[in-house]
């Protein structure tokens, strides 16, 4: 399974794999897909992986942007289990775009956001250890990738152990969205408008995975209102990808996004 860097249980959901049979999992028919299997069947976004993705955007040509991420200083208004674990997925896609583009002091603050919500979250890893080996390896791109690597497998047992399908499940929602409003931020900054568009695409493609998930929790009202929101954004997506030289198009999309992250963070 092909696995992206990030940090113990941020990388389990935020990330993407490419094989075939993570592929094939994707597109099981609802009927076929319990609640049980979410922390499983997430890991089966279609390749760039995030961490992949960011190193695109950064090859791109596009600049770092300083206002595309979270804020370091919100973490402090993340008070409820739902908010602590979307934020989570939306810190863990701040930390591959700071790891895509070396910014190790960045990396720090966002590795150590992402610690302090797991320890709320409860989740039992080593925080300690990952700490330490984040900065003995702050500069070496190849090695966090195997860390990390070993601490998704760590943390997709643990989840599944003590069945926190709904946190994984809020986290996902977190680390798409981040990712998505990245994405489309590099439409407006890349110097390779087409190869940007492309990520674009690469990345939302998976948002009919997101919402046969989210179907399986139409009951709960913890997640109505990402059914709508989820809704209105496919909307605007298949506009966007049936002319993606549509300046419209492109705004709408934006637009939608934009608003369902102000929700999360």
């Amino acid at each position: 399974m092909n696995k992206y860097v990030l940090i113990a249980l941020g990388a389990m959901v935020m990330a993407s794999c490419s094989n075939s049979s993570n592929n094939n999992k994707a597109k099981q028919q609802l009927e076929e897909v319990s609640v049980s299997q979410i922390v499983e069947d997430i890991n089966s976004i279609p390749a760039p992986n995030s961490l992949e993705l960011m190193d695109m955007i950064n090859k791109s040509g596009a600049a770092y942007l300083l206002d595309a991420t979270n804020s370091i200083e919100n973490i402090e208004n993340y008070l409820s289990t739902k908010s602590k674990a979307l934020n989570l997925g939306v810190y863990a896609a701040d930390l591959c775009y700071n790891v895509a583009y070396n910014k190790q002091a960045e990396v720090e603050l966002y590795l150590k956001n992402l610690l302090v919500i797991v320890s709320d979250l409860n989740i039992s890893i080593n925080a300690e250890k990952i700490s330490d080996s984040f900065k003995d390896n702050s500069s070496d791109f190849a090695t966090l990738s195997k860390l990390t690597t070993d601490m998704l497998e760590e943390s997709q047992y643990i989840l599944n152990q003590t069945d926190q399908t709904e946190i994984a499940l809020m986290f996902l929602i977190g680390s798409w969205v981040e990712t998505a409003s990245v994405c489309l931020s590099v439409v407006e900054n890349s110097q390779n408008p087409a190869a940007a568009m492309d990520m674009v695409k690469n990345h939302f493609d998976y948002i009919d995975n997101i919402i046969k998930y989210l179907d399986l929790k139409k009951e709960s009202s913890e997640f109505a209102d990402f059914i709508e929101s989820f809704a209105s954004i496919k909307v605007k997506y298949e506009a966007f990808k049936a002319d993606s030289s549509n300046a419209d198009a492109t705004a709408a999309l934006t637009e939608e996004v934009a608003n369902l992250r102000s929700s999360i963070i």
